[in-house]
């Protein structure tokens, strides 16, 4: 958390060629994290 009370997030996706996978964060709150996977339909 920042000193104004407000939280920062950290949106990731990475693309591994059969899947792109994303997760968005807490920063300072692993337990506060939502991970989820898109598969190709190749």
């Amino acid at each position: 958390m920042n000193g104004a009370g407000g939280v920062t997030l950290v949106l990731r996706f990475a693309d591994v060629g059969v899947a792109t996978y994303g997760s968005l964060r807490v920063v300072g709150d692993p337990a506060r994290t939502v991970t989820w996977v898109w598969r190709s339909r190749t």
